[in-house]
C-alpha cells in the first residue's frame, strides 16, 4: 500500500514580472504627492496614483505606503494624493493623469468607524491625520474617493482596496444606516476591487494590464470626427514612446509629432508608409545600440481624396 502526498504549490514571487522601464529612475526619497515632486524625480507622468484617507507616511504600518513601494520597485511610477479635498474633482487632477489606474483606498481604518464612536457620534480626532485633526476625509471615503477619480479622469480604470473595501466587498450589513448594502464595488462604480494585501494581485494588474471587453454593462466613450484630404490618422504601441537611450531618456509623443512634423513639411505628399519609416528610422537612431525594452508597433493612415 503506497500513500500520495500533495506537493504545496510554491508562492508566486513578487518579482515575476520584467520590470518597467522606470526602474531606471530609481527609488524615489519619498512617492511625489505634487507635479513639482514628480518634476524632480524626472518624470512626466504617473504610472499609478493611489488615493488615500491617511496622510502619507512612508512606512510599512501604512498600506498605501507598502503598495507604493511594491509597485515603484518594480519599476512604476507612483504617485499619492493623500487626504483630498472630495468637495470638488480639482485636488484629484494634482498629478496629472494616471497611465494605468487609480488605487483607491479609505486608508488604514474602514472611515465610518474613524469617524464615528458606537454611539454614532462623531469623532474629535483622526489618529491617521497630522496633529490629529477629524474631519479630514468624507463618510465612506471609498466611494466618495472612486466618483470624484471618475469625474477627473473618466477614462482611467479604478481600483478600490484596503480595510474598508475589504469588509464591504460583498453584501453587508451596516451598522450607522442599520440596513444591507450591496458590494461597494458596486456602488463605488470602481473597475475592481482587491481583497486583502493584494501586493500580488496589484503587482499582476499593473505588469499585465485590465481585462477589457468583458463586461457587457461597461460604457466606452466614443468619438467622431471628419478626415480630411492630407490629414494623418496614427496609432503606434507605447513601446514606441516608453523607448529609453543610453542617457535614460524617453523616446516620448514630442518625438514622435515632430517626426510627422518634419516629413509633413519637407514633403507635403509623403505617404502613409513615409511617415512610419522617418519614425522608424528616428528611434532607431535614438535608441542606438540599446536593446529594446518592449515590442513597437506603428499604424498611420493618410488620406488622399
Amino acid at each position: 500500500m503506497t500513500a500520495e502526498t500533495a506537493t504545496p504549490a510554491r508562492p508566486r514571487a513578487l518579482t515575476r514580472y520584467k520590470p518597467y522601464w522606470a526602474k531606471r529612475f530609481g527609488p524615489a526619497p519619498f512617492l511625489p504627492m505634487s507635479r513639482a515632486e514628480m518634476d524632480a524625480l524626472g518624470w512626466d507622468e504617473c504610472d499609478v496614483i493611489v488615493v488615500t484617507g491617511d496622510a502619507y507616511v512612508d512606512h510599512p504600518s501604512f498600506g498605501m505606503a507598502v503598495i507604493g513601494r511594491v509597485l515603484e520597485a518594480q519599476g512604476f511610477r507612483v504617485g499619492i494624493i493623500a487626504q483630498p479635498d472630495w468637495q470638488s474633482a480639482e485636488p484629484f487632477k494634482a498629478l496629472g493623469k494616471p497611465r494605468l489606474f487609480f488605487g483607491v483606498t479609505a486608508g488604514n481604518m474602514d472611515s465610518m468607524i474613524n469617524r464615528y464612536t458606537a454611539d454614532r457620534k462623531i469623532r474629535s480626532d483622526d489618529a491617521y491625520t497630522p496633529g490629529g485633526e477629524g474631519g479630514k476625509r468624507p463618510d465612506r471615503s471609498s466611494l466618495v474617493y472612486a466618483q470624484r477619480c471618475r469625474e477627473a479622469w473618466s477614462d482611467v480604470p479604478i481600483v478600490i482596496g484596503g480595510i474598508e473595501a475589504s469588509l464591504r466587498r460583498i453584501a453587508h450589513y451596516d451598522y450607522w444606516q442599520d440596513k444591507v448594502r450591496r458590494s461597494i464595488l458596486v456602488d463605488s462604480k470602481a473597475d475592481l476591487l482587491l481583497y486583502g494585501n493584494a501586493e500580488l494581485q496589484v503587482l499582476e494588474i499593473a505588469s499585465t494590464g485590465m481585462a477589457l471587453g468583458i463586461d457587457p454593462e461597461q460604457t466606452y466613450e466614443v468619438a467622431s470626427f471628419q478626415l480630411r484630404a492630407g490629414d494623418v490618422l496614427l496609432s503606434f504601441t507605447d513601446g514606441l514612446t516608453d523607448a529609453v537611450n543610453f542617457d535614460e531618456q524617453r523616446f516620448g509623443k514630442e518625438r514622435v509629432r515632430g517626426c510627422v512634423r518634419s516629413v509633413l513639411e519637407s514633403e507635403p505628399d509623403a505617404s502613409a508608409a513615409r511617415i512610419v519609416d522617418q519614425i522608424m528610422w528616428t528611434l532607431r537612431s535614438f535608441r542606438g545600440l540599446r536593446v529594446p525594452n518592449d515590442d513597437v508597433t506603428v499604424v498611420a493612415v493618410r488620406v488622399t481624396g
